[in-house]
């Protein structure tokens, strides 16, 4: 099955024998165009390279064959395209998209133990194996999840979503009746003379905006404001830096930024709605 013979580590012991040649401790060692393997203490840890800023921690590998992913969501949701469709070439585990902001994380040894075939393992993948959460282990050498959680569905809290919902049609009506009175004028004019700017650059604006968006600080901001009913001037900037502009000296109106809100919040809803707390804690 080249599957579940793909991956380059199946032990503590592949690890060390691989770094064993690596040059520089401090850029780590590269195993693939996208990873890089480190030594802290007595831990190999697999990072994901990334542009403009430091290698984000992947997971983890202890000498007692506990592999323990410890990358946060909101950074594997923006490094999921490529950790989905290489992880297991790295070591035996397997990620996969079940729904928006929720992915499966299973042992490709599952292949070798009775499935037998792709098609049985992808379902059993997408059903049954556990959901991934910060933190989640696993034994490296024999797949089986060490700490498994709730799905996050299943632990939703009913009253909560309601509140949700409606906190949530509140603030956007909020805004949109500030949009009505001009409060977004200002700020609509501040990105355009950024990017119309002979000497702007309007990719490192947008760049520099939607990695504050990813991050579950900004979010957590969102969900606070939303709570109290507020809107300060840099969350209403944040709303409309963050709207596509086709092109240089595009227009810029209420109706784009509005409809930048709706898709903020559909693009985040899971990490929104975690930290409103619709969801039981895991």
């Amino acid at each position: 099955m080249y599957l579940y013979d793909a991956a380059a580590f199946t032990s503590y012991a592949d690890f060390a024998a691989d770094y064993k040649r690596c040059r520089n401790a401090e850029k780590g060692r590269p195993i693939k165009g996208w990873c890089r393997l480190f030594k802290e203490d007595s831990d190999y840890v697999v990072k994901v390279r990334r542009w403009r800023s430091s290698d984000a921690p992947l997971f983890r590998v202890s000498p007692d064959e506990i592999v323990t992913f410890s990358m946060p969501l909101d950074n594997l949701l923006q490094n999921a395209q490529t950790i989905v469709s290489s992880l297991y070439r790295v070591i035996p585990f397997s990620l996969e998209r079940k729904r928006k902001g929720i992915y499966a994380l299973g042992g490709t040894h599952q292949i070798s133990d009775g499935l037998g075939n792709y098609p049985a393992y992808f379902q059993w993948l997408r059903t049954e194996a556990p959901e991934y959460f910060t933190n989640i282990r696993f034994n490296l050498v024999t797949g089986e999840c060490l700490n498994a959680q709730p799905n996050l569905i299943d632990s939703m809290i009913p009253e909560v979503r309601r509140q949700w919902l409606r906190d949530v049609k509140r603030y956007k009506k909020g805004l949109k009746a500030r949009a009505k009175i001009g409060a977004l004028q200002g700020h609509m004019t501040k990105v355009l003379d950024a990017l119309t700017s002979p000497a702007g650059r309007p990719w490192e604006l947008r760049y520099e905006w939607n990695s504050k968006l990813g991050q579950r600080g900004t979010l957590q901001h969102i969900v606070e404001c939303m709570r109290s009913e507020e809107y300060p001037p840099d969350l209403l900037y944040l709303l409309v830096a963050t709207t596509s502009i086709p092109y240089r000296g595009s227009e810029l109106n209420d109706k784009m930024v509005l409809e930048n809100v709706d898709k903020i919040f559909d693009a985040h809803s899971l990490q929104l709605r975690t930290i409103y707390g619709v969801f039981g804690v895991r």
